[in-house]
């Protein structure tokens, strides 16, 4: 920056000699004209105007090179300044301060990374969704998503998107649920369910004196001349007797039965017996 205050002052400098030594030029050449004064003194006055003029144009490009060297230490200034694509906030810190950070390569996670930013108020649910059930779900379609963190809660929500690709691992499809209203205590990666609806569930459904624990419908199930569904413990399952209460859209709510967060059957069969040894699958998120 100093550099470029000198070259400017020089130039100021320079503009201002070459103005009064082209005016005492043409001052000499008039008196020269008139016999006034000798030749050599026109000579000098020529060759001071040439001089200052020269000098002149030598600042002139001195302040042009200023002007390139600070637009380069600009735009490497620039580049110390670290700024967010979008407004969001900080939930991870990747570097630490002085690292040597390389170009972020797309295909690997958190190479030349500094932090990692989440906007809070775009959070949305990713759900694996079998192959089966994967015909059944539709864009905009209804949905109720169940937190791990407030398991007596439902959120309410609709499809936003379903990747057209299968994972051949584990059969499943992702589809993205986004929330109608983002809950307030949400975080990324927190454990979620989703259940997706035929149709909207009424608002004065969702409240917890109308249902505080719901199971898909198609896990109660007639058992000994009682409703019961079957839940697994310890990778074993055992009959739970439950009291249906009402129909939430796929589920029912339940007016007693196991506690929330219990792992259940969701369509047991007939060959189920207490103590039998099962393996868990996750299914619709």
């Amino acid at each position: 920056m100093r550099s470029f205050q000198a070259a400017r002052q020089r130039l100021i400098a320079a503009r201002a000699t070459a103005t009064r030594a082209r005016s005492d030029l043409g001052r000499a050449e008039r008196l020269a004209g008139a016999d006034v004064i000798t030749r050599a003194s026109l000579e000098e006055a020529q060759a001071l105007a040439s001089a200052s003029s020269a000098e002149e144009q030598a600042a002139s490009a001195q302040l042009v090179a200023a002007q390139e060297a600070a637009r380069a230490a600009e735009l490497q200034l620039s580049h110390t300044v670290v700024r967010a694509p979008f407004a969001g906030t900080v939930v991870r810190k990747l570097a630490d301060e002085g690292a040597v950070l390389a170009p972020a390569a797309l295909e690997q996670e958190n190479v030349g990374g500094i932090v990692e930013l989440v906007d809070l108020g775009a959070l949305e649910v990713e759900a694996e969704v079998s192959e089966e059930q994967l015909p059944r779900i539709e864009l905009g379609q209804p949905a109720l998503v169940f937190l791990d963190a407030y398991p007596e809660q439902a959120f309410v929500a609709k499809v936003r998107s379903v990747r057209p690709a299968i994972d051949r691992s584990k059969a499943t499809a992702d589809v993205n649920v986004e929330f109608e209203e983002i809950p307030p205590g949400v975080l990324p990666d927190m454990g979620a369910r989703v259940a997706f609806l035929k149709e909207e569930v009424p608002e004065e459904a969702l409240t917890k004196k109308d249902a505080a624990l719901r199971v898909p419908a198609s896990a109660v199930v007639r058992n000994g001349g009682q409703s019961v569904v079957w839940v697994v413990q310890d990778g074993k399952v055992r009959r739970q007797p439950v009291q249906v209460a009402e129909k939430v859209g796929d589920e029912v709510a339940l007016a007693q039965g196991p506690e929330p967060g219990t792992q259940v059957v969701v369509s047991p069969n007939g060959s189920l017996r207490p103590g039998r040894k099962v393996k868990v699958r996750t299914e619709g998120g």
